[in-house]
């Protein structure tokens, strides 16, 4: 019986078929990851809306917190709601100030003056481009041990050793 050894088997046609056959595999099945990230990760990062960094900048300088001030941004994030643009504008202007604010005749409420405040949006990527990354590292990394295991139980398989000399 003839040693076989990794040059024996680089002489035949089949075996260098299927390490043609197997090189291919992985480098599409590398190139499927990069090409479809929805298969590795959930979400692409992305530009969202955050509340909690977003604040109204008041004319005289003051930055109010949404959230404790109560005051409804709208659904996209670019402004404060219509339905509190009073308020916003009321806290603004210090409404126990008589001289910037409008009473509405007959009632107890009170009329802002318009542009008294400017809404700054405050964004964030999620989930983040290292995380993303560090992924993608993952999986290329799992990718590739899954297939030097292959390639050792193939060379085990037919030359009889994990290691061939």
């Amino acid at each position: 019986m003839e040693i076989k050894t990794l040059e024996y088997m680089n002489s035949k046609a089949w075996f260098r078929s299927l390490k043609v056959i197997y090189f291919l595999s992985l480098i599409s099945t590398i190139l499927l990851i990069l090409l479809f990230p929805i298969l590795i990760s959930a979400e692409r990062p992305t530009k969202k809306f955050d509340l909690e960094k977003s604040y109204v900048l008041c004319n005289d300088g003051r930055k109010l917190n949404p959230i404790l001030e109560n005051i409804i941004i709208d659904d996209n994030g670019e402004n404060v709601a219509d339905r509190d643009k009073n308020k916003a504008g009321l806290i603004c202007n210090d409404y126990d100030s008589r001289s910037k604010v409008e009473q509405i005749p007959y009632t107890d409420k009170f009329i802002a003056p318009p542009n008294s405040f400017k809404f700054v949006p405050a964004y964030k990527i999620e989930p983040s481009w290292s995380k993303f990354i560090f992924t993608y590292t993952i999986v290329i990394l799992v990718i590739l041990i899954i297939f030097e295991i292959i390639k050792r139980l193939f060379y085990y398989i037919v030359i009889g050793k994990f290691k061939p000399d």
